[in-house]
């Protein structure tokens, strides 16, 4: 199997691809008319000039689905727009090769005001050092490199969010985003 974003190879198994931390592919039979429908949603926005041709260009898509009726928002994001990843993420030039052998952590997130705190169980990882933790516009990505194998996990923040505090104790990693 290929990583759809990076068409590096993968195992069935793995939820999420140890290149680039994409999460696998998994589409149902069922999602192939809504697929299509968004095709079609893409292509009147380009025609009408919402969407333009330009390679880079970054944008977002929300769909929700409100009493059966469904609402597609699409916002371009200028260069102004995109948010920075704080300092206290790893660049993606620096980021280490996995092991073969890659296991998803337990996590737990937990949501608090504006801030949400997360606790990565990486027990065989000896410091920071070896934590990578990339940011992204909807989700933040922790890698974390032992002796034996690579610790992955993608945390869904739901919104852009940036790491605030990071702490690593006892073979746990302390998250907290805002």
């Amino acid at each position: 199997m290929k990583c759809g974003q990076c068409e590096k190879d993968m195992k069935h198994e793995w939820a999420f691809c140890p290149s680039c931390g994409n999460k696998a592919a998994s589409v149902s039979p069922m999602f192939n008319g809504f697929f299509k429908v968004l095709n079609d949603v893409f292509k009147q926005f380009r025609n009408e000039g919402i969407l333009e041709d330009e390679p880079h260009q970054s944008f977002t898509i929300n769909i929700s689905d409100i009493d059966g009726t469904p609402n597609v928002h699409i916002k371009n994001l200028s260069k102004q727009d995109v948010k920075q990843p704080a300092n206290l993420t790893t660049s993606a030039s620096s980021l280490r090769a996995p092991k073969k052998q890659i296991e998803e952590p337990k996590t737990t997130v937990r949501e608090d005001g504006d801030s949400l705190f997360v606790e990565v169980v990486i027990p065989e990882v000896k410091s920071m050092a070896d934590v990578e933790i990339m940011n992204f516009p909807e989700s933040v990505e922790v890698r974390a490199h032992c002796a034996s194998k690579t610790y992955h996990t993608l945390i869904q923040t739901g919104r852009t969010r940036t790491v605030f505090r990071k702490e690593f104790e006892a073979g746990t990693l302390y998250l907290e985003l805002t």
